[in-house]
């Protein structure tokens, strides 16, 4: 289940969440499921059931309940990226300041600035900072956008909380949540060890 594009429609607890912008052969409804800090991916249609591929443990349990919850946003955004619409993005099971499984309140991003070297500088609202070196994406994908050194500067703060750069369907983003674990050494099995426990009669 290949498609030429595809739009983030949400993130949470180290899955992104994407669509393809148009339909790639008439198949069932579908979204692609990311696990970013595993580098593992699959396919899942708008109720929640496992097309393709695999994800960790922790990541299908997470996108089950986020896709349970959000069904009626999920057929929406579905039904908008068929007509080549960029649909609004669906909320976390992150947002307004729900507490995770861990019993622990994500770090949240509340500042960010462009800093020399492809370089940007953050804020958490746990008093964690620092700068980070992006320097490793530059030209890659719609990175490429990044060649002029005044589109990079433009950084912002979006409404979803992360670094993004333009406005519209040209909006690139990229994961608060990593940055914050690369600024702290954290790894996934530090945020959310819970996710990683093995069962006692496994």
């Amino acid at each position: 289940m290949e498609c030429k594009e595809k739009v983030r429609v949400c993130w949470f607890s180290g899955v992104a969440i994407e669509m393809c912008l148009v339909e790639d052969g008439g198949g069932a409804p579908h979204f692609h499921a990311r696990a970013e800090y595993e580098e593992r991916s699959a396919v899942f249609s708008l109720d929640g059931s496992l097309l393709d591929g695999s994800l960790p443990s922790w990541g299908l349990q997470d996108v089950k309940e986020w896709t349970s919850r959000y069904a009626t946003e999920l057929r929406e955004a579905w039904h908008k990226c068929q007509q080549g619409e960029i649909p609004s993005p669906i909320h976390s099971l992150d947002d307004d300041d729900e507490w995770v499984q861990t019993g622990e309140r994500l770090p949240k991003l509340v500042e960010v600035e462009a800093r020399d070297r492809f370089r940007i500088w953050v804020r958490f609202d746990d008093e964690v900072s620092g700068e980070v070196d992006l320097s490793h994406l530059k030209g890659l994908g719609v990175f490429k956008a990044w060649d002029d050194r005044e589109f990079f500067e433009s950084v912002y703060l979006s409404e979803n909380g992360v670094p993004a750069w333009g406005e519209g369907g040209d909006v690139i983003d990229i994961d608060a949540l990593k940055i914050h674990m690369d600024l702290t050494g954290k790894t996934a099995e530090d945020m959310f060890p819970e996710f990683f426990e093995t069962p006692a009669n496994a």
